[in-house]
């Protein structure tokens, strides 16, 4: 009999770096363990972001309406179908449709959507003669938020989407017989003609003109074009300014992609960026995602309803009403990753400062050639990274102007209390440092994780306490062992979603929970002794390109096994799953749970 025990000190040292917060929540002193009771009761039997947040939000606030066509770039109808089915109806965006509609969910969706191959740079949108004909028949309301947003593009791609493209759905919208508004998302900057700062010779034709670079002044040409076109028709733009993550609806913290001031948060969060090109006291001019879309149906309903001709112009932003500064921003930034810091591939956190901000590359320049009197706590961290954002974003860094939002107040003025509490629009009451350090820098932050051993004890408690306790994860990889797909499906529902451990789960989303469930979890067919983990070669790439964080929990347990299993399960499948890590290019951490008796 072994009379050894197992020191848990490294444990210790893991919950004393936590807060009490932390440690309520994650709890660990397993000296507070009543053993007695504890065994009593444990065996108790049982067991592009504009398009899908419109489509999101009309679907919900609007159910009875009729077709929304969408246009969406595809080699044919079975890519554009495939896109719809991945990028919109599986969304993480629409998981309280999924609540509300159930099993149901998939037709309604089906019955209101319709795919279309179609490309916004090319003659006629690219689109197929007779359905471009059955569109103007039908047509009534045309919203516009097609665009190449990438500020350093190609000078003829970006003029091809932004201006062309406008130019060709104002076309179509002149056909529409029925039309009753066209709207265009377009952005706050088309009119800022402040800094002549040559990026390259990308921006050589932009910066001659006073535009910060080629996005902002072909959507301006975009927009003369509409403005030109369209005198006879009720026609809307929509300018926001920088767009950040969801801060309400349908939920907080949704953004697809990086944004903005996005790419600067994520390099300061993992430490390769600590100085930055940006007056502290120049203004952010942010605001989510969410109060943008709210902006785009309210008017849309107004001037729909109206359907007087004439251009009508709504300015989004936040400059005027509620400023927020960059040095507050970045204080918040560096408040949020203090308490929830990012941890690089050694397991360690990433060394956080407060950022420093200067008015130019040339000042960044001076400060560091001045020697170490005047150098940062750490080495200066990606001098080269910081110079390619600077002249990226050094004209919206140093921006002085403000935005005039009258009329989106007057459109605001105009609703009823119901609708503006359906369709927020109060810019003025977004709380930043709450927004920042608890909304939006989390929606940046969701973790794709793959876990094994998914249907035993272990893994199932930890698939109910990382649903419960972030409910924002992004999607979790389940291995599961079953001869096929459907198999595999059966035991995830049989085993895991009906599993009684999951009761508080299901008190929190209520009749939702299955939707809920089913958008967080990926049931994939797998067997660990097998070569590649017996997975499918699509599934093994989606996981590599993916995931984050791996979680291996998944053994043969069995005292008395066959040595050549227990071999096959506990060793070639621990290798296996460590090469699967080495491809998984994303990867932050791999934790494998083993046992004391090793």
């Amino acid at each position: 009999m072994r009379n050894c025990r197992f020191d848990v000190a490294n444990a210790k040292k893991l919950m004393k770096e936590m807060s009490r917060v932390e440690r309520r929540k994650f709890m660990l002193d397993v000296a507070a363990i009543e053993w007695k009771d504890y065994i009593a009761n444990a065996h108790i039997p049982g067991l592009r972001k504009h398009v899908i947040m419109i489509v999101e939000k009309v679907l919900r606030s609007q159910p009875d309406v009729g077709k929304i066509f969408l246009l969406i770039q595809g080699t044919n109808q079975q890519a554009v179908n495939e896109r719809l089915k991945n990028e919109i109806i599986n969304s993480d965006l629409f998981k309280r449709l999924k609540g509300i509609y159930g099993s149901s969910y998939e037709i309604f969706m089906l019955s209101k959507l319709v795919p279309i191959v179609g490309h916004i740079e090319e003659d006629s949108l690219g689109m197929d003669e007779k359905l471009e004909k059955d569109m103007a028949e039908q047509v009534d309301v045309i919203v516009s938020c097609g665009a190449s947003t990438r500020f350093d593009e190609r000078y003829d791609v970006s003029m091809n989407t932004n201006t062309k493209g406008a130019s060709e759905l104002i076309k179509l919208a002149r056909r529409c017989r029925k039309l009753q508004v066209f709207l265009h998302v377009s952005t706050e900057f088309v009119g800022s003609k402040v800094y002549a700062n040559g990026g390259g010779r990308l921006w050589c034709r932009a910066s001659i003109h006073g535009w910060q670079n080629v996005y902002s002044f072909t959507k301006a040409m975009g927009e003369m074009v509409i403005g030109t076109m369209s005198k006879d028709i009720p026609t809307v733009i929509v300018r926001p300014t920088a767009i950040g993550s969801t801060i309400l609806d349908p939920f907080p913290g949704w953004i697809q992609g990086l944004r903005m001031a996005d790419p600067m948060v994520v390099y300061y969060g993992k430490g390769q960026l600590n100085m930055f090109t940006a007056e502290g006291k120049s203004i952010l001019d942010l605001v989510p995602a969410d109060m943008v879309v709210n902006a785009i149906l309210a008017a849309m309903a107004r001037h729909g309803s109206s359907g007087a001709a004439g251009l009508t112009i709504y300015h989004i932003g936040t400059s005027s009403t509620n400023p927020l500064r960059w040095n507050e921003f970045f204080n918040y930034c560096y408040e949020h990753y203090l308490s929830f810091p990012l941890i690089d591939s050694q397991g360690k956190a990433a060394h956080m400062e407060r950022m420093k901000l200067f008015d130019s590359l040339a000042a960044v320049t001076s400060y560091l050639s001045a020697g170490t009197n005047n150098a940062c706590s750490t080495a200066v961290k990606g001098v080269h990274l910081l110079r390619k954002l600077s002249v990226v974003y050094e004209p919206y860094t140093n921006y002085k102007g403000w935005f005039d939002i009258t009329n989106a107040k007057k459109l605001m003025k105009k609703m009823s209390l119901e609708e503006r509490r359906d369709f927020m629009l109060n810019v003025a009451a977004i709380e930043w440092r709450d927004y920042i350090v608890n909304v939006h820098i989390h929606g940046l932050r969701k973790h794709n994780m793959l876990i094994t051993g998914t249907t035993g004890f272990v893994g199932k408690l930890l698939i109910e306490k990382i649903l419960r306790s972030q409910p924002d994860v992004g999607k979790l990889f389940l291995l599961i062992q079953g001869p096929n797909q459907e198999a595999v499906n059966e035991r995830l529902k049989n085993e895991i979603i009906n599993a009684e451990l999951f009761k508080r789960l299901k008190g929190v989303h209520g009749i939702s929970y299955e939707a809920f469930m089913l958008s967080k979890l990926v049931p994939v067919v797998a067997r660990l002794g097998e070569d590649s983990l017996g997975m499918e070669e699509k599934v093994q790439k989606d996981i590599e390109d993916n995931v984050d964080v791996i979680v291996t929990c998944a053994a043969n347990t069995k005292f008395d096994e066959r040595y050549d299993v227990a071999l096959n399960t506990n060793t070639n499948g621990a290798s296996r799953l460590v090469k699967l890590a080495r491809r998984c290019r994303k990867l932050k951490v791999f934790l494998h749970v083993s046992t004391g008796s090793i």
